[in-house]
């Protein structure tokens, strides 16, 4: 006989079927098991936070750049020329020779 949804009420293959329905709507509503929302609040928030490295590395050194600005403005840094003798003692290192990429 069949019931108020159409499944058959006597026997088990309907039982099968209402469980096999309720596990799918189960993994629908809730693709992962954990409790984070999966959801994102808008399209654009993934793209606020993703940098690249070379852009991590840029902010750093501007966030480095202006702590020393500061320090010279308070007048804890000072920048001033080197000597003879500092220069004689620590002369400027070249540049290191690049390698060539095997692309």
């Amino acid at each position: 006989m069949a019931g108020v949804d159409g499944r058959e009420e006597a026997g088990n293959g309907g039982a099968v079927a209402a469980t096999a329905d309720v596990r799918k709507a189960a993994s629908r509503r809730r693709p992962n098991r954990c409790n984070v929302s999966w959801r994102p609040i808008s399209r654009w928030v993934y793209h606020v936070f993703m940098s690249t490295q070379s852009e991590r590395a840029a902010e750093q050194r501007r966030v480095k750049l202006d702590a020393i600005e500061k320090q010279v403005e308070d007048g804890s840094l000072k920048i001033r020329q080197m000597t003879a003798k500092e220069r004689k003692n620590f002369p400027p290192v070249p540049p290191k020779e690049r390698k060539e990429r095997g692309r």
